[in-house]
């Protein structure tokens, strides 16, 4: 007989609460699911946003793909010159950026700017056949693809700071050399004009380079210049060989301190110098900013000097800097051009103080090649060079590097300039300078971002831009039994709704290296997700040849300076064997100079006959002619300014 099922009011409302709970988690599961229905889906006509990434077809469309080989070989001709930005590893295809631009590459420690982006560019380019200039802070550059370059044909020059016996060596007077002696020589004013302006860019680097105080006076970093500007031009005519170098500035420096003072002659030791020396001597015109003003003293003068030389005057550094022309192995700026070559700059890790040596070499180097590059038809050069210049915001400041860039990029100097964060580069050169870098930098390229740097990510995520995606809500609501039923009634309703979206959020730009992606952005076009890859990957698949050792090629030695005395000496035994300091015989310059006569007494003449003032005419026979400029203001309705210069042009000193 079955037992009877008792139902007592416990179980009834047993009964009743785990109905209300399979309801009530029924209603929760049903929103779940209509809560999903919203996704992220990009909708509409671009209310909010119609930015969008490039995609993969329009980069192979945008820019040259070459599928790698299996090893690196020699493709110069075949190959086209320039960045890989892409790289695909399923196909082994990379995306080269061909173009006439400056790179930047933001890449924070340990991102991989080395290993997969600096060193995977350098093989490529030896391929290509591109020549090369490389700061190389760790040597590792120059291990990884000096051999390779080698088999490929390139010759190689390492400038090694970290083993000067290992090392090339520069001349850092090589070009104010050569226009001294072509004038000397031939007499040829360009060829003066020249040696000045190579003197003047040298000396403006060394003064400029060094980070100055913001108290500092501005008087002293012009007195630096105008003096170092001098004594480069002295070393250059009255030195031998051995003696043109820095090394021997900063020793004649020291001489004029220590040289005994007469109380009662007040003039400054280096103006004693220029008394022996004929006016129209250009390191004369130099000095005036230096001891124009009364209160400063000579003292601190050279004081200012010596600081600006300091970083250059090292023992080391000299055995690569200072040594004459027939000493060693030379480096030019020739041999980037004559073939295809590569110049490593080693600097060692542990020595900061020597990256103002290789800021210094490329500075020279640009000047050199852009001089050269404007004597030929169309001011470029007949080789592009690739500047790859990892760690760039942490050697000395390039002195006007807004117009550098411009200038370097229209003679075919194209540069790859690698940086921690865009903070280390406005840190360095001030924000005004930084933004003009990055407007000069059309591409930008950024393997990572600080975690902490929200800065930086907020703003990019800002110029990548918006979408606009569907978005919605939904509303519930429950009648809890009044409608009449036993447990109440739950209505829903939805809405939907267009919303703006960042392409890529401020997380996921902090933390785009881990997702295995780069972000490259490029003026005109969409943003790209890139991917690159380490050299030392099987994906990559280039091993670097392994080197086969170095040779020493620089003998250590000891270096010769000039003295203040010895100059003195060299300057009064040339004045005695050549009166004026000019390469034409003695009888040439004295018909010149009274053609020059003729010629001023007419130029005074056709003055007074014009303004009926003989004080014009005086001033043109003395020569005066700044004052004459000045003092002729009064007659510009007669003889405008530019008359009057075009017709004095033939005498100017």
């Amino acid at each position: 007989m079955n037992e009877m099922i008792h139902i007592t009011p416990v179980s009834i409302i047993a009964f009743i609460v785990i109905g209300i709970c399979v309801m009530a988690m029924a209603w929760i599961s049903g929103s779940s699911r209509k809560l999903d229905r919203f996704k992220a889906k990009e909708v509409g006509d671009g209310q909010h946003g119609n930015d969008r990434f490039m995609t993969e077809r329009e980069a192979k469309d945008f820019y040259t793909v070459i599928r790698l080989p299996e090893e690196i070989e020699d493709h110069s001709g075949e190959y086209p010159e320039g960045r890989i930005i892409h790289y695909d590893e399923t196909t082994r295809e990379a995306y080269i950026d061909t173009t006439n631009t400056h790179a930047r590459i933001v890449a924070p420690t340990e991102s991989g700017k080395s290993t997969e982006y600096v060193i995977p560019n350098v093989q490529y380019n030896i391929m290509a056949g591109t020549s090369m200039i490389i700061p190389d802070t760790k040597k590792e550059i120059y291990e990884k693809t000096a051999q390779d370059a080698r088999n490929c044909g390139f010759e190689t020059y390492v400038i090694d700071f970290q083993d000067p016996e290992l090392s090339v060596q520069i001349d850092l007077f090589e070009d104010i050399n050569e226009y001294m002696d072509h004038h000397l020589t031939h007499g040829d004013i360009k060829s003066k004009a020249a040696c000045e302006d190579a003197a003047g860019a040298l000396a403006m680097d060394i003064v400029y380079s060094r980070d100055r105080g913001n108290n500092e006076n501005p008087f002293f970093a012009q007195a630096s210049k105008g003096v170092i500007h001098s004594l480069i031009l002295l070393l250059s005519m009255f030195a031998e060989p051995k003696y043109k170098h820095l090394g021997s500035i900063n020793n004649i420096l020291h001489g004029m301190l220590e040289a005994p003072k007469d109380k009662s002659d007040k003039t400054p030791m280096i103006l004693k110098i220029m008394r022996k020396l004929p006016d129209d001597f250009g390191a004369k015109k130099y000095l005036g900013a230096a001891f124009a003003a009364a209160e400063e003293t000579e003292t601190n003068i050279y004081s200012s000097v010596l600081g600006d030389l300091e970083p250059y005057i090292n023992a080391l550094a000299e055995q690569i800097i200072a040594k004459p022309a027939h000493a060693g192995k030379k480096f030019s700026y020739r041999d980037l051009l004559d073939k295809k070559s590569i110049l490593y700059i080693v600097i060692p890790e542990h020595k900061p103080q020597f990256r103002s040596y290789a800021s210094i070499i490329i500075r020279k180097l640009y000047n050199q090649l852009t001089e050269y590059a404007n004597t030929l038809p169309g001011k470029k050069l007949p080789r592009r060079i690739l500047l790859e210049w990892e760690e760039f915001a942490l050697y000395p400041k390039v002195n006007e590097v807004e117009d550098w860039l411009a200038i370097m990029r229209g003679r075919g100097i194209i540069g790859d300039f690698i940086y921690q964060s865009d903070h280390q580069l406005k840190n360095k050169y001030g924000e005004d300078i930084m933004k003009i870098m990055m407007d000069q930098c059309a591409v930008s390229i950024y393997l990572a971002l600080s975690q902490e740097d929200t800065d930086t990510a907020e703003r990019l995520s800002k110029a990548i831009g918006t979408k606009t995606i569907k978005t919605g809500s939904i509303s519930v609501s429950h009648d809890s039994g009044k409608s009449g039923s036993l447990f109440g009634s739950t209505s829903h309703s939805e809405t939907e709704q267009m919303m703006e979206q960042a392409l890529m959020r401020v997380p996921e730009l902090l933390h785009m290296d881990q997702a295995g992606m780069k972000l490259l952005l490029r003026r005109n076009q969409y943003p790209f997700k890139t991917h690159l890859c380490r050299y030392y990957l099987p994906e990559w698949g280039l091993w670097p040849a392994e080197s086969k050792g170095e040779e020493t090629i620089n003998e250590m030695s000891g270096i010769d300076y000039m003295t203040y005395d010895h100059l003195m000496y060299a300057i009064d035994e040339h004045m005695e064997r050549h009166a004026p300091i000019v390469s034409v015989k003695e009888t040439e310059l004295e018909d010149r100079k009274e053609r020059e006569l003729e010629g001023l007494e007419l130029v005074a003449d056709q003055l007074y006959k014009l303004t009926g003032d003989r004080r014009c005419a005086e001033l043109v026979l003395e020569k005066s002619y700044g004052e004459l400029i000045v003092y002729m203001d009064r007659y510009k309705k007669i003889i405008s300014k530019y008359e009057l210069q075009q017709l004095l042009e033939p005498y100017a000193e």
